[in-house]
């Protein structure tokens, strides 16, 4: 790896030897910090919204100078919020503030109507960069080094300035961000669209074939490894139709063994893990799935290990896997391409075969933004999970960039193992949790050795030991022990503070009930769930693989359906984790008293 350092120090130097995505940072924390520190000595300041913008700003600013009474916020209860108390947002009128700062960007235009009348300074930070030059288009914590919108805003600088003066400078601004990121799909990006080796500026070319080299260098030193490595690619929150936006992938996943009817056994990401190397699903294994996966509790782990390999977790959360697994340096949210590059530093330097899960989360998620995402300065909706067209097209852009980054990532690896897998779809707020979008998947397995074919019955994650199991002793490990006629899932309830209240707000209009525990069995032809209240769902698949909500009237089948996903659930009395969760049903229930008792509370008796 020395080599590969010593090639991308000369790559970043071409272009200046300052880190630009640092100073960046430092000029937006300056600006604010400057401002904050003009505020009169004892003068009464609220923050507004406690939301993950102020969480931000209370966190990177030094506010020890300053008069902050409190956070002001309409959704959540009173007590504490960073430090400083909370406050219901109607108090914020009797609060007698000279001074309000506002750091949210999804509720920014409420924000605005509501204190229109404030008769004191508001400070929105929004408007205070922009003055300053700063067009920020997403919150301010997605603008820390290492996240996408980081290298999106030199990106959208460059892009914006072409033909104009400022093309030269902002494009050479944003090739060294780019190089900071170790983004070479950008950097190729930008390099094609700028005519390639007839392009008119020399430093661009120079820039690609300085990249080309290192590229070069590094397949060379990981196909130099005789270790037979195995490479594992998670991409958070995309769903099986979402490779119809990922045509290199597809395209990939058709040269292996390419399982078509991957499931989730549950749509969130933490319960797949578990999944994955505990065997656990979240309302069986509930309270086991607390833990960090470890030697101790997980036999996949134990597997790897005994046959030698050194296994990694390349991503965050970094608490959901014991330390000593951990790559360091990977902050929440960070960029794939510098996850990807974090990952290899260990690799190459690992003197075993590696088992090594590089995990992307960013790319799937809110704000849905890769670098090249274009977009207007404009407010978004106040409900991020809301599918508009907007949404969707940054999306489908989103995902046609990480589709080109996992196209490099093969090409690096060659020939060794790599499995390429999902751990449920996007959540939006008009589907239900079990819906297809949210449990249909992927999972493809290629390299030398890997047969090429197509799978089309069931494989689902508790069985992903399995298919490890098989890609490394193959002629030990049976391929059908992988396979299943039907897949389990489930969930526990909503338990964060937020996601409560959202839900008890959506259960008023919604036709499911968003929140509540539920389990369910999906086979070739049928799904059922049932949930918490006692409620049922039962959907048949037609020919164009749409689920359609219909009545169970067949009781031998109902019988055995309720039998496959089984009906025990977490008494939340019993758990302090599930003490916003009590407030759910509390609230639910006294509008539908018809539904009678919770079924965990019938088991009580």
């Amino acid at each position: 790896m020395n080599e590969v350092l010593s090639l991308y120090k000369e790559l970043h130097d071409t272009l200046g030897t300052n880190e630009i995505c640092k100073d960046f940072y430092r000029e937006i924390i300056r600006v604010i910090q400057e401002k904050v520190d003009a505020i009169p000595a004892g003068a009464r300041v609220a923050v507004r919204c406690a939301d993950q913008g102020a969480q931000y700003l209370l966190r990177a600013i030094d506010f020890s100078r300053t008069n902050v009474i409190g956070v002001f916020d309409y959704k959540k209860e009173e007590g504490s919020f960073c430090g400083y108390p909370l406050f219901h947002s109607e108090k914020l009128n009797q609060a007698d503030c000279g001074y309000v700062i506002s750091a949210t960007y999804m509720f920014r235009e409420h924000i605005r109507r509501e204190l229109n009348t404030f008769q004191g300074q508001v400070i929105d930070i929004y408007d205070l960069l922009q003055e300053h030059g700063i067009a920020l288009r997403e919150g301010i914590h997605h603008y820390q080094v290492g996240l996408p919108m980081m290298l999106n805003y030199f990106y959208l600088r460059y892009r914006e300035s072409r033909g104009g003066p400022e093309e030269e400078g902002a494009l050479r601004e944003f090739l060294q961000a780019a190089a900071e990121y170790k983004d070479f799909v950008m950097i190729d990006k930008v390099y094609e669209e700028n005519g390639g080796q007839e392009g008119r500026y020399p430093f661009l070319i120079e820039t690609w074939e300085r990249a080309k080299r290192l590229l070069d260098v590094l397949q060379a030193q990981i196909a130099s490894r005789e270790e037979r490595d195995i490479f594992a690619f998670w991409t958070d929150a995309i769903n099986f139709r979402d490779l119809e936006n990922m045509p290199e992938l597809r395209a990939m996943a058709e040269t292996g063994c390419f399982f078509e009817n991957t499931y989730t056994n549950t749509p969130w990401t933490r319960p797949v893990l578990q999944a994955i190397f505990q065997k656990l699903l979240p309302i069986d294994g509930f309270p086991q799935t607390q833990n960090a996966i470890s030697r101790e509790n997980s036999s996949l782990v134990r597997y790897l290990e005994e046959r030698g390999y050194e296994f990694r977790w390349v991503s965050f959360p970094i608490w959901a896997v014991d330390s000593e697994y951990v790559v360091p340096g990977i902050i929440e949210s960070m960029s794939c391409s510098l996850i990807w590059w974090q990952g290899l530093q260990t690799l190459l330097a690992a003197e075993k075969p590696c088992f090594y899960i590089f995990h992307f989360l960013a790319e799937g998620h809110e704000p849905m933004n890769s670098p090249d995402v274009e977009n207007d300065f404009q407010y978004v909706p106040a409900n991020p999970h809301t599918r508009t067209e907007q949404a969707l097209k940054r999306r489908r852009t989103t995902l046609g960039y990480l589709d080109q980054c996992l196209r490099l990532y093969n090409r690096m690896v060659g020939g060794k193992p790599q499995i390429f897998f999902s751990d449920h779809g996007r959540y939006w707020s008009d589907m239900t949790a079990w819906c297809e979008e949210r449990l249909h998947t992927y999972c493809a397995v290629l390299g030398d050795g890997i047969p090429q074919k197509r799978i089309s019955r069931f494989f689902q994650y508790t069985n992903f030991e399995d298919l490890v199991r098989w890609v490394i002793e193959p002629e030990t490990n049976c391929f059908d022990n992988i396979l299943r006629d039907e897949v389990k899932f489930q969930d526990v309830d909503y338990y964060k503070e937020t996601i409560v209240n959202a839900s008890i707000e959506s259960n008023k209009n919604e036709p499911y009930r968003s929140g509540f525990a539920y389990r369910g069995v999906c086979t070739e032809t049928c799904k059922y769930v049932i949930n918490a209240l006692g409620e049922e769902y039962f959907y048949v698949f037609g020919k164009d693989e749409q689920e359609t909500l219909v009545l169970l009237e067949d009781e031998e089948l109902r019988a055995k359906l309720r039998k496959a996903c089984g009906d025990y659930f977490i008494d939340v009395r019993k758990y302090d984790k599930f003490k916003f969760s009590r407030k759910l049903y509390e609230s639910f229930l006294t509008d539908h008293p018809e539904l009678g008792r919770p079924l965990w509370e019938k088991e009580a008796d």
